[in-house]
């Protein structure tokens, strides 16, 4: 302690004499200081000491050579401390202890070991959790890379790891072979002890590696051929993995959250659920499902910060498996023990069951022939059935005219809170799923059982309160979803983001791009929000930074870095020049980096990101439609304005550059951009005197200019793709949108979950989208003659063509019309031509 409160000393009197932040020299200052400050707590313990200590090391986050070495050198003395306590145990209390100090230090402290992570292990793939299990089988006697065996002499720790694992990721799996450890004298504490380092005093920033290793350990045990391997060892495994599970997400501890959400632990609970539900049930699988219901409670609570990849289908899941674990009165065990822990079986499936079902549109199966809707209502009805059956047995079980007095009054206490549960299941079920499920529960309201009536009442109050929207139950209900759906990718955040619309494009496959740029420029267009869009396509650089590195950095570098340029003043305002600066020398300096710097654009539109080629010419044909004059100006006066120009001008900012430019290089820049922007224009200097000179050379290059912006926007694929409507009605896009979103949302959802400047406005948008299209179901659900939106791509009509030319889209009638929606395309007459609805009774 007193060595850390010297460092501080040095680094403050260091600093003060070089007026430096202290940082600078010592990252972890901060926390260093609290480090000398603890000392004064020793009075209160060693343990709690040890505690606070803990709490230290895992805020401490710069790697130093310091740091590190030190986490490797105290590694090395404990994988042979662990090796002598298994091969020899020592009967003293403090070695035990001491090896215990030691894994706490290196479990709290092993955050500042990642700095390196990104060359020697990459992001884990994520394995969809409904899909099978092909990995072999393994036994918890060899995971990953090191093994626990039992000998006659006792239990020893041995590693065999790869030539590319870590040593970070080598102690995680020695701490997982020691889960199980099953030495005869210390196998218990090694045991419990790892368990609850594990869970509480890891650092945040390993959950996402310890999340990992679990799924991939738990996995083993599963694959499409033959039994899951029971076993003693196997089942601790599991038991001890709910244990740290739990305790890591009932931490909420500081850098948590920010954490948690690194992995996806979807197919680790799914298969935690698998094996416990195969262990029958015996006393110890009871309390073992009880602990993974209250782990599936926590887990919803934390559901913000953790990250799921197909949440609905997940939690449908989960659902399915925790209402097959409630018994009721069905349990027929003589055990009084037994019986008793069934019903805190069937309270806690419940209570995890009312986590899961709020807001949860159900979800079937897929494939199993049955039309959508019809399959939504008998699950809905499995499982209303099964709450019902439930609050009865609860009310027959209170009714059976015995005393209540002694344990039957602490029975009685829990079927009141199981009946409540269950009451709460039964209006989540209701709120999310009122149009599958309302036809089925609203006969409850006139059963001839008052008890039952009265439960009904119970829940629909309870609805009513949570405000549920029964607008589901309109005949409209899927052209409303599918608009909704349209204005959650066209919703813009506060700072101007489009976080869903910009994630697709991110991740859309290669082979979508063409339809993914008619899609959202049409919507965009009906919108009236083009120019948000293009505005993020290009400032985000979505597609464009490799593209724009490799056409301005040669161009950038060799200005900064070439003598002749750099002394060179390209200033030509008059108002602004220095003495000894000439102004034609200037202006003649600025023509001729311009050009420069004109040609090799002009010349690289084979280059030019084919993504940016399909929005160029969505754009191109939706101004033609609008203004015929001007359709390719609008696209090279967007593509300059927000793409090519600002990295021009702030090439450091836009990673093109390693450092700015010199002021004056950087004016020079500044007044190209200016230059380069009125040719994209079309559109000569009139406004400042000083850059009239230059209109010669702007009107000279306006044919190269709009050869080279018909050259990526004219680029289209081929026709039978390309034949659509780009009109303000596009249901065959609203369709496409849909089939897009459906099969891309697993990579939307890592887009969000990984990208700083998105996460924060993508989460709630993901969610929303996630919901709507858990209740759409698969496109493929959905025949065309069941939607509004059910017309096919359409090619141009008359009718286009004289709202077009009447500039009908601009007019403040037509966009009041629209809001009302009360006016739908939907197919085409035999002769062709599209029909359009008008729903009399909005």
């Amino acid at each position: 302690m007193s060595c850390f409160r010297h460092l501080c000393e040095e680094a403050d009197i260091r600093c003060s004499t070089d007026e430096v932040p202290v940082q600078t020299i010592l990252p972890n200052y901060a926390t260093f200081t609290e480090f000398a400050s603890v000392s004064n707590m020793m009075a209160t313990g060693r343990s709690t000491l040890q505690k606070r200590v803990m709490a230290l090391l895992r805020r401490i986050e710069h790697p130093t050579t310091g740091n590190t070495e030190a986490w490797e050198d105290t590694l090395a003395k404990w994988e042979q401390d662990t090796k002598q306590i298994l091969n020899f145990p020592k009967n003293k209390v403090e070695d035990g202890q001491e090896w215990i100090n030691m894994t706490g230090f290196l479990c709290a402290l092993g955050g500042v070991c990642l700095s390196q992570r990104s060359k020697s292990c990459g992001p884990a793939t994520y394995s969809p959790p409904m899909g099978p299990m092909s990995e072999p089988k393994f036994s918890m006697v060899s995971v990953g890379s090191c093994e626990v065996s039992s000998s006659a002499a006792g239990a020893s720790a041995t590693c065999s790891s790869s030539s590319t694992e870590t040593p970070l990721g080598r102690f995680l799996d020695h701490l997982l072979a020691l889960l199980v450890c099953g030495h005869e004298r210390v196998g218990l504490h090694v045991r419990t002890n790892v368990k609850e380092l594990l869970g509480l005093e890891l650092s945040p920033a390993l959950y996402h590696m310890l999340f990992n290793k679990l799924r991939n350990s738990i996995g083993r045990f599963f694959d499409t051929q033959g039994p899951v391997p029971i076993n003693d060892t196997n089942t601790q495994f599991v038991e001890k993995t709910i244990a740290i599970m739990k305790n890591l997400l009932d931490n909420h501890a500081e850098g948590s959250s920010e954490h948690l959400g690194q992995a996806s632990i979807e197919t680790m609970m799914l298969n935690l659920v698998r094996y416990v539900r195969i262990l029958g049930n015996t006393l110890h699988a009871i309390q073992m499902k009880i602990k993974l219901c209250q782990l599936v409670e926590v887990m919803m609570e934390r559901r913000d910060d953790l990250s799921f990849c197909q949440e609905m289908k997940f939690r449908n899941k989960m659902v399915e498996y925790l209402t097959d674990w409630v018994m009721g009165t069905s349990n027929q065990a003589a055990d009084d023990d037994i019986k008793c822990l069934t019903r805190d079986l069937d309270q806690a499936s419940m209570e995890a069951v009312v986590s899961l079902l709020a807001g949860l549109p159900l979800q079937p199966e897929e494939g199993d022939g049955v039309e959508l809707m019809e399959a939504k209502s008998q699950l809905f009805l499995k499982y209303f059935t099964l709450f019902m059956n439930l609050l009865n047995d609860c009310s027959e079980v209170e009714d059976d005219g015995q005393p209540v007095v002694g344990r039957k009054r602490g029975m009685s206490r829990r079927l009141a809170s199981l009946r409540h549960c269950t009451v709460l299941a039964m209006s989540n079920l209701l709120n999310a799923n009122v149009d599958s499920g309302l036809m089925h529960s609203i006969g409850l309201g006139y059963h001839k059982d008052l008890q039952t009536r009265a439960t009904f009442m119970e829940v629909l109050t309870k609805i009513l309160q949570q405000g549920t929207e029964f607008d589901t139950l309109a005949e409209t209900v899927l052209a409303d979803r599918f608009e909704r759906l349209v204005e959650l990718v066209t919703m813009m955040g506060d700072q101007g983001e489009l976080p869903i619309a910009m994630a697709l494009a991110n991740v859309v496959p290669g082979s979508q791009w063409d339809e993914l740029a008619r899609v959202l420029v049409t919507l965009f267009d009906s919108r009236h929000l083009l120019y948000q869009l293009l505005w993020n396509m290009f400032s985000k650089e979505v597609y464009g930074a490799a593209y724009l590195q490799k056409l301005l950095q040669p161009l950038l570098k060799g200005v900064v870095t070439t003598p002749e340029w750099y002394n060179i003043s390209f200033e030509v305002d008059p108002t602004r020049l220095e003495q000894s600066e000439n102004l034609e020398e200037n202006q003649q300096n600025l023509l001729q980096i311009t050009d420069r710097f004109f040609l090799a654009i002009i010349n690289s539109s084979s280059e030019f990101p084919p993504q940016l080629r399909s929005v160029c010419h969505c754009l191109y044909q939706v101004v033609s439609q609008h203004f015929p004059q001007n359709s390719i100006g609008a696209v090279g006066s967007a593509m300059f304005l927000r793409f090519i120009n600002p990295a021009i001008v702030s090439p450091y900012e836009a990673g093109i550059l390693d450092e700015k430019p010199p002021p004056r290089i950087e004016r020079g820049l500044k007044l190209m951009s200016k230059i380069l922007q009125s040719i994209a224009n079309h559109v000569l200097f009139t406004k400042e005197e000083h850059m009239r000179p230059f209109n010669d050379f702007v009107k000279s290059n306006f044919d190269a200019d709009r050869r080279f912006f018909l050259d990526i926007a004219s680029d289209s694929p081929p026709s039978d793709s390309v034949n659509h409507s780009l009109s303000f009605i596009s249901d065959g896009n609203v369709l496409a949108l849909h089939r897009l979103l459906w099969n891309n949302q697993e990579r939307i959802r890592q887009y969000l979950s990984s990208n700083r400047d998105h996460k924060a406005v993508g989460r709630r948008p993901f969610d929303k989208m996630a919901t709507l299209l858990a209740y759409l179901g698969p496109p493929e659900h959905k025949p065309v003659a069941d939607t509004h939106w059910s017309s096919l791509n359409l090619t141009s009509s008359k009718f286009e063509e004289f709202m077009t030319r009447h500039q009908v889209h601009e007019k403040d009638e037509f966009k009041a019309l629209k809001t009302l929606n009360i006016f739908y395309q939907a197919g085409t007459s035999k002769n062709g031509n599209p029909v359009f609805y008008y729903i009399a009774r909005r």
